[in-house]
């Protein structure tokens, strides 16, 4: 299916269920894993997971002072704040917890990236762990 042809509905529905994916596997990891290196180069799983809780919580006012802050470095403000905001990880769980079923997204993304971001980063946490994380086919090819 094409992102272009999904509703708003369907669009929200696989973000909530890539999110729970998500909790199910971090609730089932021991704290070496939160600290293991994800398939993001220079970050933690909890610093993954930091970085999908924010996409959650950042509005344009706070997007902007972080960007004045990181003078512009838009990747480097976003690694930055991920790991600075990496919580406690029974917070982490709790925080994506209360985010699944969330509408909010960062400002200048589109409708599809949610999903898409919560799909590509799952893996990025799973695949060192040795763990596997189905991802929903239908998801999966739009997102592709």
């Amino acid at each position: 299916m094409n992102p272009e042809r999904w509703t708003r509905e369907e669009i929200w529905a696989a973000t909530a269920q890539g999110r729970r994916d998500l909790v199910a596997l971090l609730e089932s990891l021991d704290a070496a894993e939160w600290d293991a290196d994800s398939l993001c180069s220079g970050w933690r799983v909890r610093d993954v997971v930091a970085h999908l809780v924010l996409g959650t919580n950042v509005g344009p006012f706070a997007a902007t002072r972080e960007m004045v802050r990181y003078r512009g470095n838009f990747n480097r403000m976003v690694r930055e704040t991920a790991i600075r905001r990496a919580d406690p990880v029974e917070t982490l769980v709790e925080d994506l917890r209360a985010v699944i079923h969330s509408r909010r997204h960062p400002p200048g993304t589109v409708p599809f990236d949610p999903p898409t971001d919560v799909l590509v980063h799952t893996q990025d946490v799973a695949i060192p762990l040795g763990r596997t994380v189905a991802m929903p086919p239908t998801t999966a090819r739009a997102a592709a």
